[in-house]
């Protein structure tokens, strides 16, 4: 199952926002990745897991954002 995107704060207030976005579903059936963003992604990474949420840590290179951002810089 692939659910829409959506932004939030990288502080507690979008954290609960986030967690509230999920609670209709199980965390046993729930994945959530993440790019690995230097230290952006480190708090986020500790909440969920706090929170008992499986977490993939996914390496920039490797998504399609990135390869499009440094596509069009060329």
């Amino acid at each position: 199952m692939n659910v829409t995107s959506s932004s939030f704060s990288n502080n507690k207030k979008g954290f609960d926002f986030l967690i509230n976005s999920l609670k209709p579903y199980s965390k046993k059936s729930i994945l959530l990745g993440m790019e690995d963003t230097g230290h952006y992604h480190v708090a986020l990474l500790k909440f969920l897991l706090s929170n008992g949420y499986t977490v993939a840590l996914i390496n920039p290179k490797t998504t399609e954002s990135r390869l499009l951002k440094s596509k069009s810089l060329k």
